[in-house]
């Protein structure tokens, strides 16, 4: 017997849904930053023993996306903003000498605010309190490591993507020039130093965009149940 035709509409939420799939299997790079001025070690990392933290406050820095957002729609041009950063050490450092070290951060909070408002919004991207990051470094270089496939704590937010979908959040922080290089204090914590920094975030699906503010969440309750419907009607033809 001759198979009747699936609606378009059905057709078009298979489609979504193997789109889904295939994004599920691998990181896309959604956004990076950089120092506006890079010469200038805007991170700050002060000595106070256990309670040390890593601290920024408003440095200007060049944001861009790398997938189509609320802001500046599909373009991958630098965005003017500025990040605010902090995270406090969670325990003492491993390494000696003159390392490497590894430094475990906790209450990581990173907020990157455009310069200039789109319809009167300006969160690029934030990672909230909750967030933890791992630090490895030695010399005058360090980078940190924060993924929650790997146990870490990430959590993304913005005006201009909608993160609801995605199962896997990850950032990459890279730190040069730093001054003095990386060494321990008597007590074996980390002596305060200041460095230069730039960084990379990813996610597993990319995070998106709907001009219209209907998101994934809502085609799952209205889309799916519509494919369902097709294929039933489908079968129901053919007996």
């Amino acid at each position: 017997m001759k198979l009747k035709r699936v609606s378009t509409l059905a057709m078009v939420a298979l489609m979504w849904l193997g789109g889904l799939t295939t994004a599920h299997a691998q990181l896309t790079t959604f956004a990076q930053f950089r120092e506006t001025t890079p010469s200038v070690n805007a991170f700050s990392f002060t000595d106070t023993g256990p309670t040390s933290s890593f601290h920024v406050v408003n440095i200007p820095v060049e944001f861009s996306y790398g997938v189509n957002n609320g802001y500046n729609g599909t373009s991958t041009a630098n965005i003017d903003a500025t990040l605010s950063f902090d995270a406090t050490v969670n325990g003492k450092p491993t390494g000696s000498g003159t390392g490497p070290f590894i430094q475990k951060f906790v209450d990581v909070n990173m907020v990157f605010t455009a310069d200039t408002p789109v319809n009167g919004m300006t969160n690029l991207l934030s990672v909230d309190g909750s967030s933890t990051l791992t630090f490895f470094g030695k010399g005058n270089s360090a980078s940190t490591d924060a993924a929650t496939d790997g146990g870490d704590i990430v959590h993304f937010s913005s005006d201009f993507l909608n993160f609801t979908q995605t199962s896997t959040q990850d950032y990459a922080l890279s730190f040069s020039s730093l001054q003095p290089t990386l060494s321990l204090d008597l007590n074996g914590w980390l002596n305060s130093f200041t460095a230069s920094g730039t960084g990379t975030f990813a996610s597993s699906p990319p995070p998106f965009y709907t001009p219209d503010g209907i998101s994934l969440t809502l085609m799952s309750g209205g889309v799916i149940p519509l494919v369902s419907f097709a294929l039933f009607r489908r079968r129901r033809t053919r007996k």
